[in-house]
């Protein structure tokens, strides 16, 4: 078969832009991620050990027109020879899989679809000159656009013919330095946001753990490096702010409450032959006692692959029973084996045999954790009445030693109590509940009754609640009617108006009598 007749379409460049990420802000993980892989090859190549000469700088400039985001490296470049060749190509990466994150050679493509100029600069070490790439991406969208007749037949090579320009110039920079910049000039304003931006890039990018607010993330750092062979960390800047990831010891949970991270355990992941194919850690909460809010950034157990997010926090749900316990996780699993590969939108894996062994694996880590929620859970609830009598009791203590105002608030506070004791009761009927919770709920049930004994002995007086004050003793006795009201009749009433009403009804009722 012939294969001279073969056209690669111009739509293939649409598939690699705009079509290629649901997200837009994939971006700053792309670049990242190629930056990322420069400095290490600079890095292996240059024999240095640590990453602390290295930085990515990313700088959102929304007030300048047209509107700006940069970002720069000083890792590795591209040598003049084969920068345009690199830069150019499609699907067509030097890279390999073996030690670098990106290996598609589509990644760069990605601006193309979100500003209306995209520039790549970059410059090798030991070369003077430097190379630049100009996208026009306006001229792209408009050469892509499905009703234009004009370019419907244009070939791939063709448009990145017409849209693209490449220069050699003489640089500015040090024969002994190199970088890699990409300029998006004329952006969307969504991308240029920068609480949304930095809160992407900390949960997504291969940064550092705080170790401010997460006093485990330098051991933690430390093992992965040791146990993670592409595992590494980078100094990324946004607008000169240098960046963590968000992991707090602090957990911010529903309602406004909090839980605590008191540790955290070691987990791997096995293959079918028993061969480790993941490792990470899962954090130990104190009370686990709810969920923690979406909005945290590292809610649930997620994935990495070079110390960059794969998918987002939903991507595991799967491998719970049920999908809302993955919510209760603080922890990373990082991908140790090559036969695992990320999709092209980084968001799951490919399909493989590795895959599913991988998702199993996940599976016996979720198992536990679904479980140990159930049993917090279980026992939040078996201890709620026990806390609920213990308030009760404080507050009727409190009437009681300055004494009752009347009847009515001597009926309610009995009734309080004897309501508390029935929950006590119902504890330890209960077959779920552990028998020190029982043996808590007898004791304070104890207590109860004989605070209870106390109070229907307890004559009301008013005139302990009105000390001080000039009443006369038949102003009191009438106090003491109206509040007597107040206590049978609120809980009956919808708002302050009705139960006002109410009041004076009784009021004028028990006047007749």
């Amino acid at each position: 078969m012939s294969l001279d007749n073969i056209t690669i379409g111009k739509f293939i460049i649409d598939n690699l832009t705009t079509g290629m990420y649901n997200d837009p802000f994939c971006i700053y993980r792309e670049y990242i991620q190629n930056a990322a892989d420069a400095i290490d090859k600079d890095a292996y190549n240059e024999e240095k050990i640590v990453h602390k000469d290295y930085e990515i700088r990313i700088k959102l400039d929304p007030v300048q027109q047209p509107k700006l985001i940069t970002f720069e490296d000083n890792g590795c470049g591209v040598p003049v020879a084969l920068a345009a060749k690199t830069l150019l190509s499609l699907g067509d990466s030097t890279k390999t899989s073996d030690r670098e994150r990106g290996f598609r050679g589509i990644g760069r493509l990605g601006g193309v679809a979100y500003c209306d100029k995209l520039i790549f600069t970059t410059k090798a070490k030991r070369e003077s000159e430097e190379t630049c790439v100009v996208w026009n991406c306006q001229e792209v969208q408009r050469l892509l656009d499905r009703r234009d007749d004009s370019s419907r037949h244009l070939e791939a090579k063709d448009l990145i013919a017409r849209c693209v320009t490449v220069k050699k110039q003489n640089s500015a920079r040090k024969v002994g330095e190199s970088f890699f910049r990409v300029e998006m000039i004329g952006v969307k304003e969504k991308l240029l946001d920068f609480q949304q931006v930095k809160s992407y890039i900390e949960e997504v990018a291969p940064i550092p753990f705080d170790h401010s607010q997460f006093h485990f993330g330098k051991q933690l750092d430390e093992w992965l490096r040791k146990e993670v062979t592409d595992y590494q960390t980078y100094r990324i800047f946004l607008n000169d702010s240098l960046l963590h990831k968000k992991y707090r010891v602090t957990l911010p949970i529903h309602n406004k409450s909090t839980d605590e991270l008191t540790g955290y355990e070691k987990i791997d992941i096995q293959d079918r032959q028993g061969k480790v194919i993941a490792r990470g850690w899962l954090g130990v909460r104190k009370d686990n006692l709810g969920a923690l809010l979406r909005t945290s950034g590292f809610d649930s157990l997620r994935v990495r692959v070079g110390n960059i997010l794969i998918g987002d926090a939903s991507l595991l749900d799967s491998c719970f029973p049920q999908a809302r316990f993955n919510g209760y996780a603080v922890g990373e699993i990082h991908v140790t084996t090559r036969d695992l590969i990320p999709n092209g939108r980084r968001d799951d894996f490919q399909d493989s045999e590795m895959k599913t062994d991988f998702m199993r694996g996940v599976e016996k880590i979720a198992l536990p954790i679904e479980k140990k929620a159930y049993h917090d859970s279980n026992r939040k609830n078996a201890v709620k009445p026990i806390e609920a009598a213990k308030q009760t009791a404080i507050k009727v203590n409190k009437q009681h030693e300055s004494g009752f105002v009347g009847d009515g608030a001597k009926k309610e506070a009995l009734s309080a109590l004897r309501d508390a004791d029935q929950g006590l009761t119902d504890i330890q009927k209960k077959r779920n509940v552990s028998d020190a919770v029982k043996e808590k709920a007898e004791a304070e049930s104890e207590k109860l009754k004989l605070l209870i004994a106390e109070v229907k002995e307890a004559v009301p007086n008013i005139d302990g609640a009105l000390e001080g004050t000039s009443f006369s003793k038949k102003d009191k006795e009438t106090i003491r009617k109206v509040l007597d009201a107040v206590y049978e009749l609120y809980d009956k009433t919808n708002n302050c108006d009705e139960l006002i009403d109410r009041v004076l009804k009784k009021l004028k009722r028990t006047d007749k009598s």
